[in-house]
């Protein structure tokens, strides 16, 4: 049984640091979890990105947020490695990568924040799907421009706020 970043009880407050301290980290691996809830119908997932100094964080939801340091069970460790992305074909593009930026699109956008990564991919998480569409959890994009295809350029950057890559702002 997999248990969801969402389902854990935090008796205290989780450990947190700012975002901007991710920029220049280097990601060893990102781990995904899904797990069907009957009542709604629906598949819920999470991710967590591990860094090469070992650290577990969560995705972030907004840039605005603070990075939260992933309470993933201990006797789930071995579950979650099974899911890991970085064991697929995604291996290549993630690995040893560095994280350049952070990019958030608005509120609205379930799927809204996405590190952007030093050779020009992009990943995030898709926290939520139907039956028959996929499963939730991690997503990669080879570039901005195709993640730009698919939610649009309206998004705001966490290094570079002004930037000429901002989108629309």
């Amino acid at each position: 049984m997999i248990t969801l970043m969402t389902d854990i009880e935090h008796d205290n407050k989780p450990e947190t640091f700012p975002l901007m301290a991710l920029i220049g980290k280097r990601v060893t691996d990102v781990l995904s979890a899904a797990k069907y809830d009957e009542e709604y119908a629906l598949y819920f997932g999470d991710c967590v990105v591990v860094l090469d100094d070992g650290l577990r964080i969560e995705m972030p939801y907004s840039i605005s947020d603070e990075a939260i340091v992933a309470e993933t069970p201990a006797h789930e460790a071995s579950e979650l490695a099974g899911l890991s992305v970085t064991h697929g074909g995604s291996a290549q593009y993630l690995q040893g990568r560095v994280i350049t930026d952070l990019i958030q699109y608005p509120e609205d956008d379930p799927d809204r924040a996405f590190f952007e990564l030093d050779n020009g991919y992009l990943f995030g998480q898709v926290m939520c799907t139907q039956p028959g569409t996929g499963y939730p959890g991690a997503v990669l994009f080879r570039s901005l421009a195709e993640l730009e295809k698919r939610h649009g350029r309206d998004y705001t950057r966490l290094v570079h706020p002004d930037g000429p890559e901002t989108g629309n702002k």
